[in-house]
């Protein structure tokens, strides 16, 4: 048998501190050190009740994604709610003092409202997993504002590139690059978001009509019908060809019997950033949805998007130079039109207006308007 050997520490040395071991938590004191480096053990109750709640049986049929990050956001808050020395023992016991602690360690570190109200939305899945209603639904309670910012920039993807991207396509052989082609068209000419071109059934797709039906993988699984004349020829073709590559099935969606949503999901992402489609050169394929968007506000309103000049007044001054004072009905039918056929609700302005860039408070509204508007901007330019 091995002998039991005792090290001793020599007097006066600094007893070592215990780290996880796992990942790079340390075993910090309460209000001590870096709060978002807190070790908290993964037997800890409110852990485990997060594993609990984020279950792969109960998500089923949901995306993934958003199961990994609310996990990875409730895990977050409990870290930072033990660091602030709270140790509750069941969620049901977590209320507006709590999650007030934590907010503030946010705000602390200079989190933009936008990502701390993803983050509470992680934490809100939780809280209504345990029937908690003792936290304020509002996030206005928890000083968070309440801030809409629309990016008056345009995202979409431009025809150069998508014409490259979809040569470089044509010339693989492979049935993978057949099948992420195909599913580049959908987007782009049916406004697609990735999942619903996933598991779009293209051969049932279709209606006898003319129009479209998107059923699979939408948001909040909302069914939408596009209408026949809000079909383009391009869209028609690639549902064809899609039905083809399935086989002519109308069970069948772009999955292969060996593959899952999550494999075709990271496959396809991959594939377009070897191809050069990622944020950092200015081009994803989430693009195509916005071209989608801005061709279909043209048509419908016959104006260019906002997100095509350089500040709204712009905008402005050509929509009233194309329609006189008809232009604001044009814009804001075109906006309703939209909302529906991209899948989003009624109230979801904000949305449409990240596609196609806002107009503005309509201050150009008559002639005289028009005039003046007109006149300070070409006085600017000379």
């Amino acid at each position: 048998m091995k002998k039991n050997v005792e090290i001793q520490r020599k007097k006066g040395t600094p007893k070592p501190q215990r780290t996880a071991t796992k990942g790079k938590f340390t075993n910090l004191r309460p209000r001590q050190g870096d709060p978002y480096l807190y070790y908290v053990r993964s037997s800890d109750s409110l852990m485990y009740g997060i594993t609990l709640a984020f279950d792969k049986r109960k998500w089923k049929g949901k995306s993934f994604k958003s199961r990994y990050n609310h996990l990875k956001e409730a895990e977050l808050f409990v870290r930072l709610l033990k660091w602030s020395g709270f140790s509750p023992k069941k969620w049901t016991n977590i209320n507006n003092k709590h999650v007030q602690s934590v907010v503030d360690i946010w705000q602390e570190r200079g989190l933009r409202p936008a990502t701390i109200k993803e983050y509470m939305s992680g934490v809100r899945t939780v809280l209504d997993y345990y029937g908690n209603r003792k936290v304020n639904h509002d996030n206005f309670t928890f000083d968070i504002p309440r801030r809409k910012y629309i990016e008056n920039k345009d995202k979409s993807l431009d025809q150069a590139t998508f014409d490259k991207i979809v040569e470089k396509l044509n010339k693989s052989s492979r049935m993978n690059d057949e099948r992420y082609l195909l599913m580049l068209k959908l987007q782009r000419y049916l406004g697609l978001r990735l999942k619903e071109s996933i598991l779009i059934r293209p051969a049932n797709a279709l209606l006898p009509d003319g129009s479209v039906r998107i059923v699979y993988g939408t948001k909040g699984g909302r069914e939408r019908i596009l209408s026949p004349d809000s079909i383009m020829p391009e869209a028609k073709n690639a549902l064809q060809h899609a039905s083809e590559f399935v086989g002519g099935f109308k069970s069948k969606n772009m999955i292969l019997p060996q593959e899952n949503l999550k494999n075709v999901y990271t496959r396809f992402q991959n594939k377009m950033a070897y191809l050069g489609l990622t944020r950092e050169n200015g081009a994803t394929a989430h693009g195509n949805r916005h071209w989608y968007v801005q061709t279909r506000y043209h048509k419908i309103s016959g104006l260019t998007p906002p997100c095509k000049f350089s500040s709204q007044e712009e905008f402005q001054i050509d929509a009233y130079n194309r329609l006189k004072e008809e232009w604001l009905t044009a814009d804001q039918t075109a906006r309703a039109s939209l909302k529906t056929e991209t899948g989003h609700g009624p109230d979801r302005d904000d949305v449409i207006s990240q596609y196609i860039g806002s107009g503005g408070k309509a201050r150009i509204v008559d002639e005289e308007a028009f005039l003046k508007a007109y006149n300070k901007r070409k006085k600017e330019q000379n």
